[in-house]
């Protein structure tokens, strides 16, 4: 008996260190909404009580559905977790506090359909901000082999993309925002075709 809930306790501590991670993981790196987030811890605890409680029931049939349910729900959670860190290395960073994540998107003239995801850019020119340079070519050069050039600021990457100089860019919601829609109606002729979060290190 005493093997039993000893074996129980482990499960179930193993839950809720994993579960704390995941949500920690999810939390820094912005992936879900936090209202989100807290429905998704909400769910883990209800889990970890169901289990805690089919533990203890003296009836067998239900303490093998705990185990069985507890075991699922251990082995969804360290494959997401380390998904997550082989993606992002979240966990490490959780100490040293050495980067953040930055969302970027990847835009495209309407006019070239063509270009309909990430791997169509093979072998074209995208366009960026110098202040980004770094972290947006360690980030794409695992996906794609693509020609990178530099602009000082989103004007000139709207006039590159305007003249056919390049044939896309990549952004921040925050900097899409800066192009002059005076000087350049580029905001409602391009369309994103790509969004990930990319480590930023400066």
């Amino acid at each position: 008996m005493t093997k039993k809930y000893v074996l129980a306790s482990i499960s179930i501590n193993l839950t809720i260190i994993l579960s704390i991670f995941l949500i920690i993981g999810v939390f820094k790196i912005e992936l879900l909404s936090n209202i989100k987030i807290i429905f998704t811890l909400l769910f883990l605890i209800l889990l970890v009580i169901f289990s805690i409680i089919s533990y203890l029931c003296k009836n067998k049939n239900i303490y093998n559905i705990g185990i069985f349910v507890n075991l699922i729900i251990n082995i969804i959670l360290i494959y997401n977790t380390v998904n997550l860190n082989i993606k992002y290395d979240y966990i490490l960073n959780l100490f040293n506090k050495e980067y953040k994540y930055i969302t970027y998107n990847v835009y495209v003239q309407k006019r070239t359909p063509i270009y309909n995801n990430l791997n169509k850019l093979e072998n074209q020119k995208i366009g960026m901000l110098s202040k980004n340079q770094d972290n947006i070519k360690n980030y794409l050069d695992k996906i794609i082999s693509i020609e990178y050039i530099s602009y000082q600021n989103t004007d000139e990457i709207a006039n590159a993309i305007d003249n056919g100089e390049i044939q896309c860019f990549i952004l921040t919601d925050d900097d899409f925002l800066k192009i002059d829609n005076d000087k350049i109606n580029i905001k409602n002729r391009v369309r994103k075709i790509y969004t990930n979060k990319i480590k930023d290190t400066n």
